[in-house]
């Protein structure tokens, strides 16, 4: 059964403007590991409610709830937009006492979806850039949040220098974090998504 792990007082605005409180859940899966992902609320619609895609796995209960409780504002925004994208209706559940997850798990793509995810140009859930202006620290754990998957994409998408192939294979997760870290800290040329520019090129 799915864990409410953090519940977030702040409202988190979507780009049409409505705003949700969001909500960190879990739930263990096969082999004693842990899902995690994001569910939001619409503040003035106790109806509309949303899920995101599967955001981390951890090893353990005690990881996950560290995991939901190092959660930024900026990462919530794009949880919430990663769910609105998903559009997927919750399961509706009788009240109960102990106050159910609005889902029973994380939401997913269909087959189709995920086959042209898989041919699609890389796709950072994060702006490294953006993050670390708040601070190294915020980056870093930021980053230690997130899956080897969602790691090595943002290596890809921003073109850090450890991306060519042989070198993000054999790099373990904490030097993957360490090269984003010090890619952004150098101030070096940052590719912008649509165009493949650089910051130096523009």
């Amino acid at each position: 059964m799915a864990e409410i792990l953090v519940k977030f007082d702040e409202p988190i605005a979507a780009p049409s403007g409505k705003t949700y409180l969001a909500q960190a859940v879990g739930k263990e899966v096969e082999g004693g590991l842990w899902h995690g992902w994001l569910e939001f609320q619409a503040v003035n619609d106790g109806l509309d409610a949303l899920a995101s895609g599967r955001e981390t796995t951890q090893p353990n209960r005690k990881n996950l709830e560290y995991w939901a409780q190092g959660l930024t504002k900026i990462y919530l925004e794009g949880a919430l937009v990663r769910a609105i994208s998903l559009a997927e209706p919750p399961i509706e559940s009788a009240p109960m006492e102990e106050e159910p997850s609005l889902f029973a798990g994380p939401a997913s793509r269909s087959a189709n979806a995920s086959s042209a995810r898989r041919t699609a140009t890389p796709r950072s859930i994060l702006d490294p850039f953006a993050v670390y202006a708040q601070g190294e620290d915020i980056l870093r754990r930021e980053l230690h949040a997130l899956s080897r998957d969602h790691v090595e994409s943002i290596v890809l998408a921003y073109r850090i220098g450890i991306s060519n192939s042989p070198g993000i294979n054999a790099a373990s997760r904490a030097d993957l974090i360490d090269a984003i870290v010090a890619e952004v800290r150098d101030g070096q040329s940052r590719p912008t998504r649509d165009s493949g520019e650089s910051r130096a090129d523009l």
